[in-house]
Formats: C-alpha cells, sequence, structure tokens
C-alpha cells in the first residue's frame, strides 16, 4: 500500500474517531488501566506466592486485597471499554460514514457512475463499518492494550531477571520483524481477494435489477454459470489468502514456542540453584505464557489492520473522488427565465483520447437557438447524439468545446440544483424507486397535496389506472417501478414532471411505450402544460412531434437539417425519408 494511501486512510478513520473527543479520552483511559493491570497481575501473583512461604504470612492480606482490587478495577474498566466502543461503534463508525459515502455517490457526476458498477459500490459500503470498527480495535484498543502491557512487563521482568526481560522483549521485536513481509504478502494477496469479491457483488446486482430480462431471454442457467466462474475465481484467491495465514500462524508460533522454552528452561534452572524463589518462577513463567498469545496478538492486530487499510482504502478512493462537474463558488440562480436555450460550437465525447490521438465526438459543432417558449424537437437515428444532448443541457456532463446557454448563462456558471430544478426530464427509461405511486409522483416537489398529485395523474391520463388500484396512491410500485408497465411508468414520470412544473422541459422518447388511446390523451396534456414553456422533444415517432416550432435531425452527431415538418418534408432529406419509413409500416 502506498504511502499516500495510508495516510489517507488513518485521516479518514481519525475523522470519525475524533467527532467525540470526550468519548475517545475515556476510551484511551480505560485502555491504558486494562493495559496497565494486564501488566501488573503476574508480578503480583509472583509475590503472593513469596508470602506463603513466611509462616506468619506477612502483609499477605494487604496483598490479597491489591489482587482482588486489581481483578475488580479491570472488569469495571474493561466494562466501560465494551460499552464506549459499542457507542463509538453505532453512531460514530457506523452511521456516519455510511451516510457520507452515499452523500459523496450522489455528488458524483455521470462519468464516475458510468465506470463502476452497482454491486461494487454496495460492497464498498457494506465493508465501512467492519473495516472502521476493526481499525479502532487494533489501533485505539487491543494495539495500545499490548504496546502498554509489554511495557509494563518488561519493566516488571527486569525486576525479577534482566536477562529473561531481554528474551522476552527480543522476542516480541523478532516476531514484528518477521511477521512484516508475511503481513505484505498477506495484504497483497487479499487486494484479489477482495476484488473478487466485489466482482461477485457486481453480477449479484445485475441479476437482481436484470431479472426480467434474464427470465424473457431464458438466461437463467447462463447467469449461475457466470457466477460460478466469478466464485472460482474469488475461491481460489481465498485458498491462496488462506496459505498466507497458515505460513504466519506457524512462523510466528514456532518463534514464541523456542523463546518460552528457553525462559522456563532458565527460570526453573535458577530456582534449582536456589537464586529465585518460587514466586519469581510463577511471575517469569506468568509472563512466558503470556507472551505467547502477545505475540500472536501484536503481530495478528498488525494483520488486522493492514486487512481493514486494504478494505477502507476502497471507500476511501471514492471519498477523495473530485467530480468532473464542479459548481464554481460565484454560481449564479438560474432564476426567472426571460431568454430560450442556446448552444454555440458544442462538441463532446464520453471517452478521453490518448495524448496525440484524435478524439472521436458523440457531437460536433453543433448550434442552433431554442427561443423562449418554443417547442423544438431533435430527431435522427439511434445513437446520433440526441439523448447526450439534453445530458448536457442537464449538465450530467460539460462540453468539451463551445457552450450552453439557458436564460443567457452559460450553464457552467449556473448552481447546479438551480439549473436542473428549472428543467423537467421524462427520461426514456424512468426511474421508479419502491415506495407508493403517490410518493414516486411527488419525488420532486415532497410537499404537494395530494389534490395536485391527482391532478397531475389525471392530466399525464394516469387517473383511471390508479383508481382501480385497491390501494389507490398508496401502492408500492415495486423495485424499479416493476409492477407497472412501460406505458405507466412513463407516464408516471410525466405526472412527476408536471406537478414539479418546471420552466424548461425535456421529453426524451417520452411517448415511446404509449398506446395509440394514451398517446393522444398525453399529446393534449403536453400541448396544455408547454403553452407558455420552452420545450425539448427527443421522439423516433415523428408523428408525435409534427407541430413542433422547430425539428432538428441529427446524423452521426452533426446537425443535418433543421426547419418545420413542412419544410424538411419538402427537402427531401433524412428527415423525409424517416417518414416516409414509419409511415409506412
Amino acid at each position: 500500500m502506498k504511502k499516500s494511501s495510508k495516510s489517507n486512510i488513518l485521516k479518514t478513520y481519525f475523522h470519525y474517531v475524533l467527532k467525540r473527543k470526550w468519548l475517545y479520552l475515556i476510551v484511551m483511559l480505560s485502555v491504558l488501566v486494562i493495559a496497565f493491570l494486564d501488566g501488573y497481575y503476574p508480578y503480583l501473583s509472583g509475590n503472593i506466592v513469596d508470602r506463603l512461604n513466611i509462616s506468619a504470612f506477612e502483609d499477605g492480606g494487604r496483598l490479597i486485597l491489591t489482587l482482588l482490587l486489581v481483578l475488580f478495577l479491570r472488569g469495571v474498566f474493561e466494562e466501560i471499554l465494551y460499552y464506549l466502543e459499542g457507542l463509538i461503534d453505532l453512531t460514530l463508525l457506523d452511521r456516519e460514514p455510511r451516510i457520507d459515502y452515499v452523500k459523496k455517490i450522489q455528488s458524483l457526476d455521470f462519468k464516475f457512475h458510468s465506470s463502476k458498477s452497482t454491486g461494487s459500490l454496495i460492497s464498498i459500503s457494506s465493508r465501512i463499518n467492519n473495516s472502521l470498527n476493526t481499525l479502532f480495535n487494533n489501533l485505539n484498543i487491543w494495539g495500545i492494550i499490548h504496546l502498554v502491557d509489554v511495557s509494563v512487563s518488561t519493566f516488571f521482568l527486569y525486576k525479577v531477571s534482566p536477562l529473561v526481560a531481554l528474551i522476552f522483549l527480543s522476542t516480541i521485536t523478532i516476531s514484528v520483524i518477521v511477521g512484516y513481509p508475511l503481513l505484505k504478502w498477506n495484504v497483497r494477496v487479499r487486494k484479489r481477494f477482495v476484488d473478487e469479491g466485489d466482482k461477485i457483488g457486481g453480477v449479484i446486482s445485475d441479476n437482481m435489477i436484470g431479472f426480467e430480462t434474464v427470465k424473457a431471454f431464458g438466461q437463467e442457467e447462463y447467469e449461475i454459470e457466470r457466477l460460478e466462474k466469478r466464485f472460482d475465481k474469488w475461491q481460489k484467491e481465498g485458498m491462496k489468502y488462506l496459505i498466507t495465514f497458515r505460513v504466519f500462524d506457524s512462523t510466528i508460533y514456532i518463534i514464541t514456542l523456542l523463546s518460552t522454552a528457553l525462559i522456563i528452561y532458565l527460570a526453573y534452572s535458577r530456582v534449582i540453584e536456589g537464586v529465585w524463589t518460587t514466586g519469581m518462577l510463577v511471575t517469569v513463567i506468568g509472563y512466558a505464557t503470556n507472551m505467547i498469545w502477545k505475540s500472536f496478538n501484536i503481530v495478528y492486530k498488525a494483520k488486522d489492520f493492514m486487512k481493514a487499510s486494504v478494505d477502507l482504502e476502497k471507500f476511501v478512493k471514492v471519498m477523495d473522488t473530485e467530480p468532473s462537474i464542479a459548481e464554481k463558488e460565484n454560481a449564479k440562480d438560474l432564476g426567472d427565465i426571460k431568454k430560450g436555450i442556446s448552444f454555440k460550437d458544442v462538441s463532446f465525447t464520453y471517452t478521453e483520447s490518448d495524448d496525440g490521438e484524435e478524439k472521436t465526438y458523440v457531437l460536433e459543432d453543433i448550434n442552433f437557438d431554442i427561443d423562449l417558449n418554443q417547442t423544438v424537437a431533435l430527431v435522427g437515428k439511434s445513437g446520433s447524439g440526441k439523448t447526450t444532448l439534453a445530458k448536457l443541457l442537464m449538465r450530467y456532463y460539460d462540453v468539451d468545446n463551445g457552450s450552453i446557454e439557458v436564460n443567457g448563462i452559460d450553464v457552467r456558471d449556473l448552481k447546479i440544483k438551480s439549473l436542473r430544478k428549472g428543467i423537467g426530464l421524462v427520461p426514456q427509461d424512468p426511474v421508479m424507486f419502491n415506495e407508493s405511486i403517490k410518493y414516486n409522483i411527488s419525488y420532486g416537489n415532497p410537499d404537494a397535496s395530494i389534490d395536485r398529485i391527482k391532478s397531475a395523474a389525471k392530466s399525464a391520463a394516469l387517473d383511471r389506472f390508479i383508481d382501480s388500484l385497491p390501494k389507490g396512491y398508496d401502492t408500492v410500485v415495486g423495485e424499479r417501478g416493476i409492477k407497472l408497465s412501460g406505458g405507466q411508468r412513463q407516464r408516471l414520470a410525466i405526472a412527476r414532471v408536471m406537478l414539479e412544473n418546471p420552466e424548461i422541459i425535456i421529453f426524451d422518447e417520452a411517448t415511446s411505450q404509449l398506446d395509440s388511446e394514451n398517446e393522444r390523451a398525453i399529446q393534449e396534456a403536453f400541448k396544455n402544460l408547454t403553452e407558455d414553456k420552452t420545450t425539448v422533444v427527443i421522439a423516433h415517432r415523428l408523428s408525435t412531434i409534427m407541430h413542433a416550432d422547430m425539428i432538428v435531425v441529427f446524423d452521426e452527431g452533426k446537425i443535418v437539417e433543421t426547419g418545420t415538418h413542412s419544410d424538411l418534408m419538402s427537402k427531401k432529406g433524412i428527415y423525409a425519408m424517416l417518414w416516409k419509413l414509419q409511415t409506412e409500416n
């Protein structure tokens, strides 16, 4: 892991942990007390044993009371520690990071989302809490406990035997030195293991979202095979990951076992020689046996720290990502719209070319104006750039060259929220939330009254369908609106825009999924809605835009024709050809 990456991970970790400093300080106090008592306990036990050899058992009662006090205090501080650990985990390491993560995901632009799978982003979210909690445990709880414990143990061991203290400390040091490269190996393998796990999440997410398509093409078995292949790769990396553990465990165990055997041998030798008392033997054996699990735990905590760092690295990477669509500090509100829309020398490509290579533009040298309250239709073959132009207008992406102006202001100089609030979009594939019809219609205007919601639904020719449902407007539409037909989803999206009542409206394929009866009703609603609106209509069905004030024809990212329906028909160009194809069909 790169140094900068580590520093960012620690910075992110402390950002959350230190939000409640008083909690953190009490945790640290509890940790220090527990660590000191753990290190002191074997020494105290040895002293008690020595007192047993004294017939008068001088000061025995005082030592036993001290031992009981040590055990009591450790129990009290341990309970305080566990409670505060749970409180920090619940409030600071679970809730807030995940909310911040969702906020960040929402703030990132389409360029980011188009390059990521939903499954992998969800997998990152699911690991946030566990990773931060592991860091908290290993950095601020057990990491400090073990370090202080080792220091205290070394101090008291030194009072008994400097040689044993040196062996004890050397064993811990050797375990860390030998264990570190093994940990780095473990982390490298875990990165691959985690990546494969994220890919599994992506496949599962694809299946959940696209299950209707899977069933439509009878591809259930194919999808299971695809998932099994992905699991095979994940399992292969998992086996390698397990091997790193076994090598690590065996190495540390051998080091600590040899050292423990040496210490016990020296201790018994000193007792037999009459140099040490029985109490000193008990003290040394207590520290020696503790050394095994202390060595394991110190290096294991380092392993857990590095493991959590790997898991958290992707979270930090997302949180450090800067959106390519940035709002200027002095950005303006859209305000009351008194001017139309202007596209000036607009060129755009989704992909970045390598140095020296010429860009392949999706849109190139687009120039036209939409007057205030004018209805303009964009037509052309699929992939000709119509929908892309709408995305640029909404500023989902920024143009590579040229500019787009709304109300006489470059969209890059406007507040993003203000721009998008001023534009109502009915997309090709409307996204529905797994909530009620009422919730989905009023999504852009959650405070709207039920009467306004019903009026919008009626204008979108959706009221009869809703009234026929047992729960009416409280009917839950299902994941992504699965309980609704394509036409019903489209009409619900139209109702949503009508309720929002923006001054600019974009209909992207808005009537492509409607039957003839509903299409006529929608067209009448459009006419009423757009009388005082600036409207952009993107449609393949040319019959829906015959009465547009202007029609702009696209072909391979360029404007090839403009004019009214009658103008374009008289030109006998691409528009006339498309019209002929549709009317003949």
